[in-house]
Formats: C-alpha cells, structure tokens, sequence
C-alpha cells in the first residue's frame, strides 16, 4: 500500500482528516455531518430501523467521501496506464462530469420506471457504429501526426464517446415519435408503439438529452461541440416532417454516410487539432461506396415504409431485389478497403465477410443484428489493422 492509499483510507476514519491542509473545509464538513443525520432521520422516519438508519448514514458519507477522493481513486489508474495526473484540472473536471451525467441519468430513470422500457429499444449498435468511426479518426490521426497519447486526451476522447451515447438517445427518441405510425406495423414491440409509454412522456426525454450530449461535447472543445451538433441538426432533418430527408431514397442514406464522415473528422481533430493532411481517400470511400449498403437498414421497415408512402430503396425497387443489391454492395464495399489498406493478401478476407453479409441480408428470415454485428466486428478489425500496421494513407 502505497504512502498516499494509506492516507486516504486514514481520512475516510477520522471524517477527512485534519483541518490543515485539506480541501474540505469546516463549513463543508458540517455540510456534509448535517447531510448525513438527515439521511439517517429520514430512514428512520421510513422504516423505524436503528441498523437501516445508521447504515443509511454510513453509505451517504462513503458516497461523498469518495466522490471528493477521486483524485486519489483515478491516480493509481492513471499511472498503471504510464499517464500523468498532476496538475491537470481538467482531468479532475472530466472525471465529476461523467459522474453527475451518470447520476443524472440514474434518478430520471429512477423517477419514471417507465423510462426503462426506453434504454431497453437503444440502438447500441448504431451507438458504437459512430463511437467505432471516432476511435478511427483517432487512430488516423495518431498515424498521421505522430503524437504521443497523453492524459488530457484520454479523458477528452472518453466524454465525446459519451456525449454521442446521449446524441443517439436523442436521435433515436426524435425518429420514434416520427415514426410511429410505421412502427405500429414493422417494430410493434417499440414501447411507444406498444403503449407503454405515452407520447408526452416519451418527448420529455428528446432535448434534455440533447442539451447534456452537446454541454459535454462543448467542455471538451469547440470543434467536437460543432461537429456533434451538426450531426444532431442532420439527424433532425432526417427524420422529422416536414423535411424528412429519410422519404428520399439516395438523399436518407446520404445523410447517414455525412454523419458517418463527421464523426471520422472528429476523432481525427481531437487529435491533430485540425482538419490539415486528413486523407481523401477516407472522404470518398464513405460519401460514395459506403452509401449502398448502409440501405440494409430499411430492410426491417419495408412493410410500414411501404404503407406510408416512404420512398426507401426496398420499397423502390422490391424487398427482394433490394437485399440482392444491397448484398452485392457489401461485397464491393468491402473488396474497396483495399484501396485504403493496399495489401493484397487482404482481399481474400475481405471478400469472404462481404459475402457472409450478402448471406446474412438475403436470408429468408432476415434478422439485422447479424448484419450490424458483422459490420462492427469488421471495424473494429479495421481499426485494430491501421493502428498495428500504422497506416499512414
């Protein structure tokens, strides 16, 4: 046990410690000491339960107590990882805002067991598709700059990671109450589909999670607060009338691939600063081939787009016809990664998982996930590939 660990297990028994030094000061302490016996009165008055009520006061001191030690509890982290801590406050910043985030999060859904029913229908895959295409504007970057990964960045990559998962609450939470007619047919188990929550209360949701994916990407940089935006303002139009970009059958998929490049270039500035030197190549190969077959995610609401009029590639050309396409697209999508890794002992496997994909899309009983799931094991072997091979592009 290292000199500091003792020391802060030593404060945790004598209520932080001495006065000098320390940060918590004596006005916090009795705070803290009042916070403490109400919680305790207030389980008494609960459950008229001595023990109930002296752990409750023991559990709200250890929960503050480690709220205010997480400098202690994040340093031996850091230097298992070979990083620096001191002095860096916007380490200790980053560490409080995920935390009240979190916390926050907890006691809305705590306040509303029907709120559930929401986290149940969020799309991780499609979370950790942009989160997967960051971490590759990353990589990319570090390939081009050569800069040398420090502390300030890491924690600066982990709250834009959490602030997207906040922005694809609120695009998910925006396109379920556009689509709720066409959910009521091709994905009834939707909870706003089904009932079990209703519209009012499901729209609560929409901007406060807005408001704390964008107040997170704004304390990380500017760039990172625009570039997020810009993908919500995107995924706005997409999905709500009277735009909705998602009735026009090229246009929709086009927005997709935008959104897609936008998350590569943030990655890729959170780590050189700048746009300067990032490779073309990636631009084109998203804006263009990568189009095609991001049309597979229309596939599972053919029934309901097909009702309501909304013109997506399945229903423009025929279900079948469509996955047939969209499969053959896949493989070229794939069998295209050779013109950015330019090793042709790669084109063997890349061909084999563009055909898996054709496979899994022209299935009789289609299922996505499948097909998603594929897709993000393929980045992230993407991913894993330039990083180890330090492509330079």
């Amino acid at each position: 046990m290292t000199n500091m660990q003792y020391l802060y297990i030593k404060r945790y028994f004598l209520f932080f410690g001495s006065l000098k030094p320390s940060a918590i000061t004596i006005g916090m302490r009795i705070e803290i000491f009042v916070t403490i016996i109400l919680s305790g009165i207030y389980t008494w008055i609960k459950t008229r339960s001595k023990f109930k009520s002296v752990f409750s006061g023991i559990c709200v001191y250890t929960i503050i107590f480690m709220f205010c030690g997480i400098p202690f509890l994040v340093q031996p982290v850091l230097r298992l990882l070979n990083l620096s801590f001191w002095p860096q406050d916007f380490i200790l910043t980053s560490v409080y805002i995920c935390m009240i985030f979190i916390l926050c999060l907890v006691y809305i859904f705590k306040i509303n067991s029907k709120y559930i029913a929401v986290l149940k229908e969020v799309p991780f895959e499609r979370i950790f598709h942009y989160q997967l295409l960051m971490i590759a504007g990353v990589v990319i970057g570090f390939n081009k700059s050569q800069i040398s990964f420090s502390t300030h960045f890491l924690f600066s990559l982990i709250l834009s990671l959490i602030s997207l998962c906040f922005l694809a609450l609120f695009a998910m939470i925006n396109n379920n109450l556009a689509d709720l007619k066409i959910d009521k047919i091709s994905n009834h188990n939707r909870a706003l589909a089904k009932g079990v929550i209703n519209i009012e209360t499901y729209s609560k949701l929409q901007y406060p999670c807005l408001f704390i994916g964008l107040a997170i990407s704004s304390f990380v940089s500017f760039k990172i607060f625009f570039f997020n935006l810009l993908g919500a303002g995107n995924y706005y139009l997409y999905s709500t009338p009277p735009i909705r970009i998602k009735r026009i059958t090229y246009l929709s998929k086009g927005i997709i691939a935008l959104n897609s490049l936008i998350m590569v270039l943030a990655g890729y500035t959170l780590v050189t600063g700048s746009l300067k030197n990032f490779p073309h190549i990636i631009s084109a190969f998203l804006l263009f081939i990568f189009i095609n077959p991001m049309q597979f995610i229309d596939i599972k609401d053919y029934e309901g787009d097909k009702k309501y009029g909304i013109r997506t590639f399945p229903v423009l050309v025929g279900l079948k016809k469509s996955k047939i396409i969209i499969g053959i697209s896949f493989i070229i999508a794939y069998l295209s990664c050779f013109f950015i890794l330019k090793e042709a002992c790669l084109l063997l496997p890349l061909f084999v998982m563009g055909s898996l994909q054709f496979y899994l899309i022209n299935k009789k009983k289609y299922n996505e996930k499948p097909v998603f799931l594929l897709y993000l094991v393929s980045l992230i072997l993407f991913i894993v590939y330039i990083w180890g091979a330090g492509v330079q592009f």
